[in-house]
């Protein structure tokens, strides 16, 4: 009985760990595969907080007419490292990402971090942003997506940055 009640008190510590305001889930387990063969593995192209600051990353999406997206995480964060692991190293995707966005890859605890995360008031994590260049807020997520949610989530910023 003792067991069972120290494994709920950890699964439960766990399924908070990433909440500061709304509970966060980890993304479904979705199989999509990475590479046909024959092709080249496509990296995501994110820039880190810790080498870029906001106003740089708007910029480059000013003169590369792009769109921003932010991830914003810690480093302590599960489902952040699950969305890491499982989401952000799939080959397509970083290839629909990398010509249609600037990527910002921003931890919510260092350098510009905190002052984003106030900005856009990211209350979960991971939290998911798209931005227009002009640093205006499109789309937000917060919580771990799946690849068809998240390029789902893109295209809905693309088409509301096409009004």
């Amino acid at each position: 009985m003792k067991k069972l009640l120290i494994l709920l008190v950890s699964v439960n510590l766990l399924g908070v760990a990433c909440n500061t305001t709304k509970k966060t889930t980890s993304p479904k387990v979705e199989v999509i595969p990475n590479v046909e063969a024959g092709t080249t593995l496509v990296r995501w192209d994110f820039t880190p907080n810790s080498k870029s600051n906001l106003e740089q990353i708007l910029e480059k999406a000013t003169a590369e007419k792009k769109l921003v997206f932010v991830d914003a995480y810690a480093t302590w964060c599960g489902p952040c490292k699950l969305m890491d692991q499982n989401v952000f190293t799939h080959s397509p995707t970083a290839q629909f990402f990398n010509e249609n966005f600037i990527s910002y890859k921003a931890n919510i605890e260092k350098d510009n971090g905190p002052t984003l995360k106030l900005l856009y008031e990211v209350n979960a994590l991971p939290g998911l942003l798209f931005l227009d260049a002009k640093g205006n807020l499109l789309v937000k997520e917060e919580n771990s997506v799946t690849i068809s949610q998240l390029k789902s989530l893109a295209e809905r910023a693309l088409a509301k940055a096409k009004k």
